[in-house]
């Protein structure tokens, strides 16, 4: 009776091939669940820090722009000027705006960060009253982009305010405010990419002298 009782007590002991299989089983779900979640991780990580990189670069770029239009020094007349140019472009600077930067408009694929960056410093340019041509803080933030490998695209236009005017007085329209320049700015690591990205966006109202003379009065 005791050495049958003893076999039985030592038959319960260990696990079975069925047990243990389905052990093996669990333990495979759980690693190759964190297994796939690691890519999904790091790419997270990696657009966090490309995020924070993209939006000090934005920074950088129309904080200099911003203080230089908003100068009390700028005339009305290079400020009318600069529209000016703006509209005989279809009120968009570059000319066609963001499609400017598509080596494809019809699929609007973006052009390679080259070619980009390069349209952004002619915009950078034709901007009133600054040095942005030449070693100005924003044309310095855009050759950093460029050794970032990190496209960067800017659109320059003037304001709009809603108006109402037509002969039934119902339907609302847009009139173009002079007073106002609005810069809209986007940055990719890849140049792919980049009508993916959020767009950084900033407006400027004249703050110069309107009556400076030769420009027939204020804004």
């Amino acid at each position: 009776m005791t050495g049958n009782g003893m076999r039985r007590h030592v038959n319960r002991l260990g696990f079975t091939l069925m047990e243990v299989n389905l052990a093996v089983f669990i333990m495979a779900v759980a690693v190759l669940g964190m297994v796939a979640l690691y890519p999904l991780g790091f790419r997270e990580s990696q657009q966090s820090r490309d995020d924070v990189v993209e939006a000090v670069l934005a920074e950088g770029i129309l904080n200099p722009i911003v203080a230089t239009l908003s100068s009390t020094n700028l005339t009305w007349s290079q400020w009318q000027n600069f529209l000016g140019s703006v509209k005989s472009q279809g009120n968009l600077l570059p000319n066609n705006g963001w499609l400017a930067y598509c080596g494809n408009e019809r699929s609007l694929t973006p052009k390679d960060r080259s070619a980009i960056n390069s349209l952004t410093e002619q915009v950078l340019g034709k901007l009133p009253g600054g040095s942005f041509s030449s070693d100005g803080d924003a044309k310095a933030i855009l050759r950093k982009c460029n050794s970032l490998g990190i496209a960067c695209a800017l659109v320059a236009s003037y304001g709009r305010v809603p108006s109402y005017g037509n002969d039934s007085g119902m339907d609302g329209f847009w009139l173009n405010d002079g007073t106002r320049i609005v810069l809209t700015l986007r940055l990719a690591r890849r140049a792919g990419q980049l009508f993916g990205q959020s767009a950084f966006y900033t407006e400027v109202h004249f703050q110069g002298n309107p009556n400076d003379p030769g420009t027939g009065g204020g804004s």
